[in-house]
């Protein structure tokens, strides 16, 4: 018997061994793939997620799962690299071209084929769509340039003329008559390499005029928007501007400087005429004033991209600026200032190309895998916007998350919608330290400095009830499971009991040593728990109104939250730990140790397999509840953390922060 007990444990060892050392493998893999996604290194960080054990993935693997790629569609386009991307100004079509020698004509928003363009003998190096989006211009290393009917997917023109060397880019004029392209040549009598921009006339397919520029191949130009004169740069690293009628330089920048070269890559003029924007291999996007030549904008180098910046595009709008790059990386750029707005991850491989669609929604992007992704500009994954500049204190979520009640100190107590942010209401009060929702919905519970605990009907906005008794501030407040009972705490040590049908008389609790700060009921309403500004927690039962237990936190207790099945009481303290108690043995099972600074969120997963925290160490931390390890962290915010919530059964975490920031992140 004895030898079969030792078999045993040793068998129930070697299983806990196995199992800690599967955990600590997931850890490992969610640890690395979270840094090489703060590098944009997508590749390494989808590997190491694919490698994270499945059985121990939680939602800290789901966020950086959908943070690794937050493209709408992947397309395996071609198999061979894409070098370009374009798409209709008017209309739904896009167009790649790759080194397989086709082009490839897609829809909006879809991605569905359209159809396949056969003709080129080498890389295809460029694409541009005429204006009226009926015609497709095609440029090759088969040293042609290819005009196409958009509807009979047939070459209508092949253009040789003045080409001797591979073509780089094609350009339409904006009426549509003329194309500018770019290539180079090696000049035997100047023994050097000569650079130049062509312009034909797309009806007869005749050389007009032949632009040399530098001694480096040209490879890119742009038309502006009333066709009389063209920007043009190339791997010289510099940019000019032309007349289209004449030879005449309007003006000449060079970008070099005396340590680096570099290429320009791409340019585009934006709608209105005023900026140039220039991609070029220093990793770095630029804004030039048209007029004159001037650069108005310089990214900051590992500042949007970390390799060469290969396409440039303005939206149709002009609003924006969207860059790809040699790090797989889109990067959307405000169009005037060139401040960078939003990093678009997802691609494995280098990106040659990007392009807008009509009506300026979203993106495609190109990469040299051969797959093409598309994207929505508007972030679909990350909703974004402000409450108040002071607060919000505390930030409810409705039971059906749709909306979300911010009190705050300078815009009062305001209902949000959180689909898109928009205010629904401002309660009549002038500001509120607490908050909460009624579980059908239907009224809002607050407290604040005025030392009044208010119940609110939401639809009217109007007060339900209003309860006297604390002498300061009130400072947290909770609703009864049953929702006939509202709990508050104030400064003044009491714990006060409300029932909100006026059927009873308030109850206070028996007095804590030290002013109340936090509030909560359990989920089954069996007990009701309050910290206190010296670190003890209370514990009464509500049967019988009596408090059972006293934890000794040793923190004062910013915030306190029973786990889904109300075992655990977590509560979050001023130095940044963050306690587990047993809410049944009513023991401390651990405390949780990492953060830097102040805690005042807590948020359980709905399974209650993970706690996020945020603090004033301006980071979030996902831990796990089994092991108590920390299995994520969030860093990066430039203001501290207030609150935080789960929604939709888990999949989206919201945050709020100490400058009325809220974000609410998605999860797939």
């Amino acid at each position: 018997m004895r030898t079969r007990l030792t078999l045993l444990t040793m068998l129930t060892w070697s299983t806990l061994q196995a199992q800690d050392r599967s955990f600590d493998l997931y850890r490992a893999h969610v640890a690395a793939a979270e840094a090489y996604l703060d590098l944009d290194q997508v590749s390494e960080a989808k590997e190491h997620l694919a490698d994270a054990p499945e059985k121990h993935r939680s939602w800290e693997w789901r966020y950086l799962n959908t943070r690794a790629d937050v493209s709408e569609r992947t397309i395996s386009a071609h198999g061979q690299a894409i070098w370009a991307v374009a798409a209709q100004s008017k209309g739904d079509l896009f167009a790649t071209a790759s080194s397989d020698s086709t082009i490839r004509l897609w829809s909006f928003p879809d991605g569905s084929p359209v159809a396949t363009l056969r003709g080129h003998t080498g890389q295809v190096m460029a694409l541009d769509f005429s204006p009226d989006g009926t015609r497709l211009a095609s440029c090759a290393t088969d040293k042609t340039i290819r005009i196409w009917d958009v509807s009979t997917r047939q070459v209508v023109q092949t253009i040789k003329e003045g080409i001797v060397q591979r073509v780089f880019g094609v350009r339409f004029s904006p009426d549509g008559s003329r194309i500018l392209a770019n290539s180079w040549e090696f000049n035997r009598q100047l023994g050097r390499v000569q650079g130049f921009t062509l312009l034909y006339d797309v009806g007869s397919g005749s050389l007009v005029r032949r632009y040399d520029i530098t001694e480096h191949p040209e490879s890119t130009s742009d038309f502006l928007p009333d066709g009389r004169s063209f920007v043009t740069g190339g791997w010289g690293f510099s940019l000019r501007r032309y007349s289209a009628d004449s030879v005449h330089l309007s003006w000449g920048v060079d970008l070099t400087s005396k340590e680096d070269y570099t290429a320009i890559q791409w340019v585009d003029v934006s709608p209105d005429g005023a900026r140039v924007a220039v991609a070029a291999k220093d990793d770095r996007i630029r804004l030039l004033d048209v007029t004159n030549g001037a650069t108005t904008c310089v990214s900051e180098q590992g500042l949007g991209h970390r390799d060469d910046v290969n396409a440039i595009s303005f939206s149709p709008d002009g609003a924006m600026l969207a860059s790809a790059a040699g790090d797989g990386l889109v990067v959307l750029w405000n169009g005037s200032t060139g401040k960078r707005v939003r990093t678009l991850r997802g691609h494995g491989s280098g990106l040659n190309g990007v392009a807008w669609s009509a009506n300026g929604k979203r993106l495609v992007s190109g990469g040299a895998d051969g797959t093409i992704k598309i994207w929505s500009v508007d972030d679909r994954l990350e909703i974004k916007f402000d409450v108040c500049e002071s607060g919000p204190w505390n930030a409810p979520v409705s039971p059906d998350g749709t909306f979300l009640v911010a009190a705050c100190s300078d815009q009062g107590i305001g209902i949000w919608d959180l689909s898109n942010g928009t205010k629904l209401g401002l309660l009549p009060e002038r500001s509120a330290n607490a908050a909460v929702i009624s579980r059908n919905g239907t009224h809002i519970l607050t407290g604040g400095h005025d030392k009044m605990v208010r119940y609110w009907d939401r639809s009217s906005q109007t007060e339900a009830r209003v309860f006297e008794g604390h002498r300061s501030s009130v400072f947290g407040v909770d609703l009864h499971a049953g929702g006939k009972i509202a709990a508050s705490v104030s400064s003044d040590r009491t714990v006060r009991l409300w029932d909100l049908t006026g059927a009873t008389d308030p109850a206070i609790l028996d007095s804590m040593q030290a002013g109340m700060y936090s509030i909560a009921f359990s989920p089954d309403g069996g007990l009701l728990a309050a910290g206190s500004t010296t670190g003890e927690v209370g514990f009464w039962r509500m049967s019988d109104k009596k408090r059972i237990a006293t934890w000794l936190f040793g923190e004062h207790a910013l915030s306190l939250r029973f786990s889904p099945d109300g075992k655990i009481l977590a509560a979050s303290g001023v130095a940044g730990s963050v306690g587990l108690w047993d809410a049944k043995a009513m023991k401390l099972v651990r405390v949780l140790k990492g953060h830097t600074n102040s805690v005042y969120a807590l948020a359980f997963t709905p399974d209650g397999d993970r706690i996020a925290t945020a603090s004033y160490d301006r980071t979030v931390r996902i831990w796990d509840m089994r092991s108590g390890l920390s299995v994520l962290t969030m860093r990066g915010s430039p203001t501290e953390y207030f609150k935080a919530s789960f929604l939709e059964n888990g999949k989206s975490l919201l945050l709020t922060t100490t400058n009325g920031g809220v974000r609410l992140l998605k999860v797939e």
